[in-house]
C-alpha cells in the first residue's frame, strides 16, 4: 500500500510543477506587458486581458509535457526523478518567456533556457521541502492576484464607462444615432452593388435603395490604422502620426470626441485585433471599446510558444487537414516569435454584431455613435455556410466573395434587429471599408501598394429625412470627408464642441450646399517596421480623379492608369508621350493638394 501511494505521489509531481512554473511564467509575461505599456508608446499586440489570461494560459501549455511525464512516472517511478521533471518543465516555462525578446535568435534563447533550467533543477532539489514551500506560496499569491485582476480590471472599466455616461451633456432634441460599419479589406468591385457578377451584397443593396450610393469613394491608404485614423480625424494620413508601429496621437480632434461632447454614447466593436484596438489610438472619444475578448483560445495565445512560427504553421496545417504541412511545420523547429505578433482568436461578424446590439439595447433614450469593424473578408478569408462553398470554383477569390457575402448577411440581420427595435429610422447608417484587397492583379492582399482595387471602396449612406433614397453619386470622393459629413448630417447648424477636418459630402445630393470635396489623395508607408518605429516615412502617394489614377513613389517614379477603361490597371499610360503629359497634369494637382494639407 505505501508503495502504491509513493507511485501515485510520484506520478503527480510533474502536474504540481507544471502549475507552479506555469503561474510564475505567466506572471512574468503579464509583468512584461505592464512594464512595456508604462514605458513605451508602441504596440504590444494584445489587450490588458493578458494580465489575467497569461498565468492560466502558461499552466495549460506546461500541462502538455507534464501529462507525458506523469504517464512515464506511473510506469517508471524510479526513473522519472524530481530533478528530471524540473529539468524538463523549467526550460519550457523559461523559453516561453525568453521568446518575448524576438531580436535574439530562438535557438540561442533555447540554449539559455535549457542551461538555466538544469541549474534551476539542481537548486530546487537541494532542499526539496523548502523549495516546495516557496514555490507553493509564490504560486498561490500569483493565482490570487490573477483572480483579482480578472475581476478588478473589467469592473473598473465598466465603472469608468458609467461615470462618463453620467457626465455626458444633454443631447440636442431629435439627435439621430450614427452607425458606421467598416468592412475590413472589402473592395468595391467585389460587391454586386458595384457590378460584380456574383451575388455578394444582397442586403447592402437593400440598404442602398434607401440611401445614397457613392460609386467612386476612395480610401486614403491601403491598410487599417492609417485609413481609419483619417476617417476619424478628417485628415490625410500624411498629417497624422499613425504608422505601422506608431499609434494615432491626440493632437487632432476625432469624430467620436465631437459626438460624445454633443451628448452621444460612443462605442467601438472591432474584430481587427491588429490595428483597430485601444492601443492603436483609435479609441479616443469612445466610452466603450469591444476588441479583445476572454476565451480559452485567447488564453492559450498569450503564450509565446503558441505565437511562434512553428505553432502558427501547425495550426494552419491542422485546419487544412494537411498531414504533410504539419510534418513540415514540426520539422522546421522554428520557434521564432515574430517581432510584430498577430496571434488572436478571430471574431466573426456575428459576434461583432451581437456585441453591438447588446450595447445598443442598454443605451436607453440617449443618441449613440457606434463604429463596427467586420474582419471576415480579411485574409485568411472566413466565409460561413452556405457562402463557404457557394463561390468555391473561383478559388481564393471565391473564398473572398464568400466572406463578403457572410458580412452582408450578418449586416442585414443586424439592421433587421434595429428595425424591430424601432431604432433604424432614427439612425444614420454608413457602410464602407477601410481599404480594398488585391486578388492577383498586382499581388495579393493589401498594405503593399496603392492600386485602385486597394483604394476604391463601397460607401453607402442611409439617413432618413436627411439624405434622399436611391441616389447614386458618380464623381470621385475621399473617405477623408466622412467625419465632416457625419457632423453635418447630425446637426448642420451646430458649431459647438470639437470640429473635425474635411468637407461634408452633403453637396452631392443637396443642391443648396456648397460643393468643396477634398482631393482623393492616398499615402502609404511601405512595410519596414525597423524604420517605421521612428515615425511616418511615406513611400507612395496617389491621386484619383474621375478618370485617372496617378501613383508616385519617393524616388519620383510615376504610374498612370485610366481607371475607367482599365480597372485592373495593366497598362501604364506614363509610357507614352500623351500619358506623360497627363502625368504632369496629375503631378501638378497632387503637389498643389499636398501644399494645402492641414
Amino acid at each position: 500500500m505505501p508503495a502504491a501511494r509513493d507511485r501515485l505521489h510520484a506520478a503527480f509531481v510533474p502536474l504540481k510543477f507544471a502549475v507552479w512554473f506555469g503561474l510564475i511564467a505567466g506572471a512574468a509575461r503579464a509583468l512584461h506587458y505592464v512594464i512595456l505599456r508604462a514605458t513605451t508608446d508602441g504596440f504590444q499586440w494584445t489587450g490588458d486581458l493578458v494580465v489575467w489570461l497569461a498565468p492560466p494560459g502558461h499552466v495549460a501549455i506546461l500541462l502538455i509535457p507534464a501529462f507525458a511525464l506523469t504517464v512515464a512516472a506511473a510506469i517508471w517511478p524510479t526513473r522519472i526523478s524530481r530533478r528530471f521533471v524540473i529539468a524538463v518543465l523549467a526550460p519550457v516555462a523559461l523559453y516561453s518567456f525568453l521568446l518575448l525578446f524576438s531580436k535574439i535568435h530562438h535557438l540561442a534563447l533555447l540554449a539559455v533556457a535549457v542551461g538555466a533550467g538544469i541549474q534551476i533543477a539542481r537548486y530546487l532539489t537541494r532542499a526539496p521541502e523548502r523549495a516546495d514551500k516557496w514555490l507553493g506560496r509564490t504560486s498561490a499569491a500569483i493565482a490570487v492576484a490573477t483572480l483579482l485582476a480578472a475581476i478588478v480590471v473589467p469592473t473598473s472599466r465598466r465603472m469608468k464607462e458609467r461615470r462618463l455616461t453620467a457626465a455626458l451633456p444633454a443631447a440636442a432634441p431629435d439627435s439621430p444615432n450614427v452607425l458606421l460599419v467598416i468592412m475590413d479589406a472589402v473592395r468595391a468591385s467585389r460587391l454586386h452593388l458595384y457590378g460584380h457578377a456574383q451575388p455578394t451584397s444582397a442586403r447592402i443593396e437593400q440598404l442602398a435603395a434607401e440611401g445614397v450610393v457613392f460609386d467612386r469613394a476612395m480610401a486614403t491608404s491601403s491598410w487599417t490604422l492609417a485609413s481609419v485614423a483619417s476617417m476619424e480625424t478628417g485628415l490625410y494620413p500624411m498629417s497624422l502620426s499613425a504608422d505601422w508601429l506608431v499609434p494615432l496621437d491626440d493632437r487632432h480632434p476625432v469624430l467620436a470626441e465631437a459626438l460624445r461632447d454633443r451628448g452621444y454614447l460612443t462605442g467601438v466593436f472591432s474584430a481587427n485585433l491588429d490595428y483597430m484596438t485601444r492601443e492603436t489610438g483609435l479609441g479616443r472619444g469612445f466610452m466603450h471599446f469591444d476588441d479583445f475578448r476572454s476565451s480559452i483560445r485567447e488564453m492559450l495565445l498569450t503564450v509565446s510558444l503558441a505565437q511562434s512560427t512553428l505553432a502558427k504553421n501547425a495550426r494552419s496545417a491542422i485546419q487544412d487537414r494537411s498531414l504533410s504541412d504539419l510534418l513540415r511545420a514540426v520539422a522546421s523547429f522554428n520557434w521564432a516569435r515574430p517581432a510584430v505578433t498577430h496571434a488572436h482568436e478571430r471574431k466573426p461578424a456575428e459576434k461583432v454584431a451581437q456585441a453591438f446590439l447588446t450595447w445598443q439595447q442598454a443605451a436607453g433614450e440617449r443618441p449613440w455613435f457606434a463604429m463596427l469593424n467586420f474582419f471576415d473578408a480579411h485574409a485568411p478569408y472566413k466565409a460561413q455556410s452556405p457562402f463557404d462553398t457557394m463561390f468555391a470554383r473561383a478559388g481564393l477569390a471565391g473564398a473572398y466573395d464568400g466572406a463578403i457575402a457572410t458580412i452582408d448577411r450578418e449586416l442585414g440581420r443586424m439592421l433587421d434587429e434595429l428595425r424591430g427595435r424601432g431604432a433604424l429610422d432614427r439612425t444614420i447608417v454608413i457602410v464602407t471599408a477601410d481599404h480594398g484587397e488585391l486578388l492577383g492583379e498586382h499581388g495579393w492582399e493589401h498594405g503593399n501598394s496603392l492600386y485602385m482595387h486597394l483604394l476604391h471602396v463601397p460607401l453607402i449612406i442611409r439617413a432618413p429625412s436627411r439624405a434622399p433614397a436611391s441616389v447614386r453619386v458618380r464623381p470621385t470622393v475621399s473617405l477623408r470627408d466622412l467625419a465632416a459629413t457625419v457632423l453635418d448630417l447630425v446637426d448642420p447648424r451646430s458649431s459647438d464642441g470639437p470640429q473635425v477636418a474635411g468637407q461634408s459630402l452633403r453637396s452631392f445630393w443637396d443642391s443648396t450646399a456648397v460643393r468643396r470635396p477634398s482631393p482623393a489623395l492616398a499615402a502609404l508607408t511601405v512595410v519596414a517596421p525597423d524604420r517605421s518605429k521612428h515615425g511616418p516615412n511615406w513611400d507612395l502617394y496617389a491621386l484619383v480623379n474621375d478618370s485617372l489614377h496617378y501613383i508616385r513613389n519617393r524616388a519620383g517614379q510615376e504610374l498612370l492608369f485610366d481607371a475607367r477603361t482599365d480597372p485592373d490597371e495593366q497598362t501604364n499610360l506614363n509610357r507614352t508621350e500623351a500619358g506623360r503629359a497627363l502625368s504632369a497634369f496629375m503631378r501638378a494637382r497632387m503637389d498643389s493638394a499636398m501644399r494645402t494639407l492641414r
